[in-house]
């Protein structure tokens, strides 16, 4: 039996279909101020949105949740606050915020309950991902990492090798470190976001830089999202299936 009555249930219910169309609002907004980080409208975006999670999530049970959209809240609201000639600039800002709002975005993945799988037959197949990464031990890591989450993973070396493993070897995700040898994530996903054929194929840019210069252009290029690599590793994961999925709407 349950401790609520069906009113609630299904209230509930309602809440957790709610959370892949939360997470999306958020990773745009986020998106819209890191490319215009002195639009005052992309910062007031994000904070409604998150100020709006911060108390709906905690009374659906969600607390964890509600904490990391409190955070973000509260980091806002307390630059916007301070007087304009004290504040910090907007780059430190967005540069604060950056590990706070991934693991915000990772967590609306953790805390969907995972829907009960019929039959071995119907599950669907794992995602099959490209990581395009020039150090070949660091590769073998993450790859190796990826896959223990359930991920099939491919190493390319370049963009030379990336192309050429496109044709051969078809995948939902790409995975491109920002600084690869003569060449960089945004110059490689500009060329993607040119192919047509690849237009459901997410990329998600992974590097050690935070410096918002370089998220700016790697999203500006077509990436989808930006993670950190010293992140936890589930937030790689949650970024890759949370873009494969609205990839494919397209």
């Amino acid at each position: 039996m349950t401790d609520h009555p069906p009113a609630f249930d299904l209230l509930h219910q309602r809440y957790v279909d709610s959370f892949a169309r939360k997470r999306e609002e958020i990773e745009q907004a986020w998106k819209r101020m890191l490319l215009m980080p002195e639009e005052e409208a992309a910062r007031a975006d994000l904070q409604r949105l998150v100020h709006r999670l911060s108390g709906s999530a905690p009374a659906y049970g969600f607390d964890a949740l509600g904490a990391l959209a409190r955070t973000v809240d509260e980091r806002l609201a307390g630059w916007q606050r301070t007087p304009a000639h004290r504040r910090e600039p907007t780059i430190t800002l967005a540069n604060d915020l950056q590990a706070p709002i991934q693991r915000l975005l990772a967590a609306f993945t953790a805390q969907a309950p995972k829907a009960p799988v019929a039959a071995t037959a119907d599950a669907a197949p794992p995602l099959r991902v490209i990581l395009v990464e020039d150090d070949g031990e660091q590769a073998a890591q993450l790859a190796a990492t990826l896959e223990r989450h359930g991920l099939i993973v491919r190493h390319a070396a370049d963009s030379a090798a990336l192309w050429q493993m496109l044709v051969t070897w078809p995948c939902q995700a790409i995975v491109l470190d920002y600084w690869l040898h003569g060449e960089t994530a945004a110059e490689v996903a500009g060329m993607l976001q040119r192919e047509s054929s690849f237009a459901r194929v997410a990329r998600v840019c992974l590097t050690a830089d935070i410096g918002l210069p370089l998220q700016q252009a790697a999203l500006s290029a077509g990436c989808d999202a930006f993670v950190l690599k010293n992140a936890p590793v589930e937030h790689l994961v949650a970024a890759i299936r949370a873009h494969v999925a609205s990839r494919q709407t397209l």
